[in-house]
């Protein structure tokens, strides 16, 4: 052990919680003391995990935390929206506690106004982002935690050739919430509509907005999405499926989505991975990662669907793979432990 540490870590959302609490489980496995906390309305807090969180209502509550245990370093997530996670932050900075921020997502810096002492990040590009807007943070990179695991059930594999076999259609995950859904999701309707070839849609409406109501509605976006796959619902084109969305993804055979890790393990798994484009999403990810394109556009390759047309045009066979490494919690925890070197240096 490299001296004994003292560490307070914050998440709200569960990609946050899938890169630090890894992390803090490595940590303590390590000798070090670590308190890990999730933003009690956040997701992360209403998700069972491997590694249990204590939970945190308040600034109030954040700060007390702090001021008692007197932490030699603090990690905190970056999630969206950020609420204690900011503030944690700012507590860090204006007591000069040494602050760790590690990305689940490519350019997730930009979510803090803080610059972290040090940011462990996914690849090279990602790291190229973060030199960029922090040249004083040192870049740690430890892989992508949207593909730790890279094989779904025996069940639902089993389930999904069975109903191939039966259909002879092909199956389409659709994870994505809120308002990057309008217009995409009208769009990837129409499209499945216009093909030749029989697809399924399994939709997957991400929990953190299912059940936000909509601007100007009274309806929240989990019964937006339902009123929009009615088209498809009318001609038994809607497989609901209560398997989770990681596994799911590795089992039907593509995945339609604008930007987020689920998009990416489809890729990763060599499944069908369609990019939905419009200027709503665009605007989206530029206000949460700083990016003009995604990490897939970026690599070039995957197909991009920004207006309707067939999708048996697009995802034929054979699909492109993302060559990515996968998250190494070792490795985030090494460079956690070397800021106390340099500090005893």
């Amino acid at each position: 052990m490299k001296g004994h540490l003292k560490v307070v870590a914050l998440v709200r959302d569960i990609g946050a919680g899938n890169v630090i609490a890894p992390v803090a489980d490595v940590l303590r496995q390590r000798g070090h003391s670590v308190r890990l906390f999730a933003e009690a309305d956040g997701q992360a807090a209403k998700r069972p995990q491997p590694v249990p969180f204590e939970t945190l209502t308040a600034k109030d509550e954040l700060e007390q935390i702090v001021a008692v245990e007197r932490p030699d370093i603090v990690i905190a997530g970056l999630s969206s929206p950020r609420h204690l996670e900011e503030d944690l932050d700012r507590i860090a900075v204006a007591r000069n506690i040494p602050l760790v921020h590690i990305e689940d997502y490519w350019g997730a810096h930009v979510r803090s106004p803080f610059a972290a002492d040090v940011v462990i990040t996914i690849d090279a590009a990602a790291a190229e982002l973060v030199r960029a807007a922090r040249p004083n943070s040192r870049i740690v990179l430890a892989g992508f935690s949207g593909i730790t695991k890279m094989a779904p059930s025996q069940s639902i594999a089993d389930k999904f050739a069975a109903l191939r076999q039966r259909t002879g259609l092909k199956y389409i995950v659709y994870p994505d919430g809120g308002e990057e859904c309008d217009p995409a999701l009208r769009i990837l309707v129409e499209s499945i509509q216009r093909s030749r070839i029989g697809f399924v849609l399994i939709p997957k409406i991400h929990p953190k907005f299912k059940d936000v109501l909509t601007p100007n509605s009274h309806e929240t976006w989990g019964q937006w999405c339902r009123r929009e796959l009615a088209p498809l619902r009318n001609r038994g084109m809607v497989l609901e499926c209560e398997e989770p969305v990681d596994e799911l993804v590795l089992a039907a055979d593509a995945t339609a989505s604008c930007y987020s890790t689920t998009l990416l393990r489809a890729a990763a798994a060599g499944k069908g991975a369609l990019t939905l484009s419009t200027p709503v999403i665009k605007r989206l990810l530029l206000r949460e990662t700083g990016l003009s394109r995604t990490p897939l556009m970026m690599r070039g390759g995957f197909p991009i669907l920004e207006r309707a047309m067939r999708l048996d045009v697009l995802l034929a066979p054979p699909h492109p793979r993302l060559e990515i490494e996968p998250f190494d919690p070792i490795r985030a925890a090494d460079a956690v432990e070397g800021i106390a070197e340099k500090l005893a240096a």
